[in-house]
């Protein structure tokens, strides 16, 4: 931690003393969490599963659609009396046959979610708009119904936005949980935002039901806008979650380089206590040094020799020290960008020279030549791997694609021949791809 020209109590001194190996304990607690596989084949299968069983779990118990036709029954009785609400979900239906007659068809039935009323539609929510509510009354008979046509597809977009930021935080320390997340998310997405434009071409008398034409109908709102404004939230969703990312990588660094700054004395002693002098949580981290230093000392996770040394004994470190050092790590990092933006000329100044560093040294032009005839020769294979991935992966996104196109459209009623072939052999491909490197390795 920070070298601070004097200490500010002894328990401080002691646990900036021993930080290092804190932190080196902390980041080994976050190592084990990651659980890595030392198989790839079987990484790639079970990460490629991960992803594609969301789907088929939502498909066959019909979760997405309970969403979204609940969110239709709940508005309806939040701005209609008395509640008529007729609710019904095939995965539902399917699965309360199977429960109460466990036979084979019914098992069939659930596993193929099959369409109870033979209808192209998951299910429904019917109801007859009578009486206003008080609060139906306020907003008027067309806003209430609005609403209550818009209230499906937001619900479930809503939840897949959610899913997908809990998937993106959650994709280095969890990557088959977050993978799986974030697919579904995009698939609920894309199926959202399908049915959206669907109303641009829809015929409204030969599709009564359809949310966006009603919505349109209410608010004289073109079907085009809700369209734009559902296609567009998730990829800004994706877009603020990727720049706080690399917010947060740049604080990182610049944290990193205030670190080298005091460590070289580029940032004098003094000019670091008056920061500290001025920083607002300074009496939270001597309140979190002390706790942390009395909690290591009584469970004997440190001690002090004869000569005042402290000793830490990384094994006895628990799980209640490691959230208070989480805890403390954060505050260290608040006054480290403190500094760093009260710094900032000189750290940026510093940033352009690790840069500069960093950039090869130009040589003749011959040994450039031979350096990189070498490294062509040790890339190769790599190259190889990596054009095969990238290969792959586009192919898995097509089959993603088409397979969701496929499963939107026989739900809208409409038959695209050899579409879900596409979409499975397009899959198998790149299933192949991703798998052949791998055991062409276990072959040699």
């Amino acid at each position: 931690m920070l070298k601070l020209s004097k200490a500010i109590n002894g328990s401080s001194d002691v646990i900036r003393k021993i930080y290092p190996k804190l932190a080196s304990k902390l980041s080994q607690t976050d190592t084990q969490k990651t659980v890595k596989d030392s198989s790839a084949l079987k990484e790639s299968l079970t990460t490629t599963a991960s992803a594609a069983l969301p789907f088929y779990l939502d498909t066959i118990t019909g979760t997405s659609v309970a969403l979204h036709e609940g969110a239709h029954a709940v508005t309806q009785d939040l701005f209609f009396q008395p509640g008529n609400v007729e609710l019904q979900v095939d995965g539902i239906d399917n699965l309360r046959n199977l429960v109460s007659d466990p036979s084979l068809d019914n098992l069939v039935n659930f596993l193929t979610a099959k369409d109870v009323n033979e209808d192209n539609a998951a299910g429904y929510a019917a109801y007859v708009a009578e009486k206003l509510t008080p609060l139906g009354e306020k907003i008027g008979s067309n806003a209430s119904n609005a609403i209550i046509a818009a209230a499906g597809c937001t619900s479930v977009e809503a939840a897949a936005l959610l899913a997908f930021a809990l998937g993106y935080k959650i994709r280095h320390k969890h990557p088959k949980i977050g993978a799986a997340l974030m697919t579904l998310a995009a698939g609920w997405h894309i199926n959202n935002t399908y049915y959206a434009l669907s109303a641009l071409w829809m015929d409204p008398n030969e599709v009564p039901g359809h949310d966006w034409i009603a919505f349109s109908k209410y608010t004289g709102i073109h079907p085009a806008i809700p369209a734009v404004l559902m296609g567009a939230a998730l990829p800004a969703l994706a877009a603020g979650l990727y720049l706080m990312e690399k917010r947060a990588k740049e604080k990182a660094l610049n944290r990193a380089i205030v670190s080298r700054l005091i460590n070289k004395g580029a940032i004098p002693q003094e000019k670091v206590k008056s920061y500290w002098d001025k920083f607002k949580g300074k009496e939270k981290v001597k309140r979190l040094e002390e706790e942390l230093y009395n909690h290591l000392r009584s469970t004997g996770a440190l001690e002090i020799d004869k000569a005042g040394k402290p000793i830490l004994n990384p094994s006895k470190v628990d799980k209640d020290a490691v959230k208070i050092l989480r805890k403390l790590m954060k505050e260290y990092n608040a006054f480290l960008d403190y500094v760093a933006e009260s710094e900032r000329d000189l750290v940026n100044l510093e940033r352009e020279t690790i840069k500069s560093a960093l950039k090869p040294k130009r040589g003749s032009l011959l040994r450039s030549l031979k350096r990189a005839i070498k490294e062509s020769f040790n890339l190769k294979a790599a190259f190889k791997r990596s054009k095969l991935e990238g290969v792959s992966k586009t192919l898995s996104i097509a089959s993603f694609g088409a397979g969701i196109s496929n499963l939107i459209l026989s739900a809208l009623g409409v038959a695209v021949p050899g579409l879900g072939l596409v979409a499975m052999s397009t899959g198998l491909t790149a299933l192949a791809l991703r798998i052949a490197p791998h055991i062409k390795e276990k072959l040699t």
